[in-house]
């Protein structure tokens, strides 16, 4: 390629060549907090709703319960810290049955059971799932239908103390009936 030059001197095109080789290249590194690249964050699922008339279905108790399972997603383990019920839509259900009692259920066996009440934290594998039952005590058994909504604290170590990087994870879940099938 012929340099482009004029009777007059240098071109413009030369000197814009010339000046992009001389201008120094600035980067710049700046350290982003850690939950802005923090590992995926775990996966919430949810499944039907249901109620539990009587004291059959041990130890769910008597009143409504709703199942979702947690995933990791990550390629390193991960711990659930807690389980937070936050509210119903529409209100009255948390009013009228989730406010007098609850506790949160683990299914073992990948969801095929037993039922037992969760223990928290809960570490979980790469890859692995856990599957909760929140239960809400009641005398009531009518059949309802209402969305739950939830979140979740976890982290990379044992103690909620020891991992401060990630903040909760809000999720809801929709019961869009509850049968009378909690003990499955």
């Amino acid at each position: 390629m012929s340099a482009d030059t004029t009777s007059q001197g240098v071109s413009r095109r030369s000197i814009a060549v010339g000046v992009a080789w001389t201008v120094p290249t600035i980067v710049a590194a700046t350290s982003a907090p850690s939950f802005a690249i923090s590992e995926p964050t775990p996966t919430v699922a949810e499944t039907a709703g249901c109620k539990a008339p009587g004291a059959s279905c041990s130890p769910i108790q008597k009143g409504y319960a709703f199942p979702f399972h947690i995933c990791n997603v990550d390629t390193v383990d991960i711990w659930i810290y807690s389980v937070n019920f936050l509210s119903t839509s529409p209100a009255t259900i948390y009013t009228t049955v989730f406010n007098s009692g609850s506790q949160l259920v683990e299914t073992l066996n990948n969801g095929a059971g037993p039922d037992v009440v969760a223990t928290l934290p809960r570490k979980l594998a790469p890859g692995e799932c856990v599957y909760y039952k929140y239960n809400g005590f009641s005398n009531n058994s009518a059949n309802i239908a209402f969305t739950a909504n939830l979140s979740f604290t976890w982290g990379h170590t044992s103690t909620a103390a020891g991992d401060t990087d990630h903040a909760p994870v809000p999720f809801s879940v929709l019961v869009s009936d509850t049968p009378p099938d909690c003990c499955k």
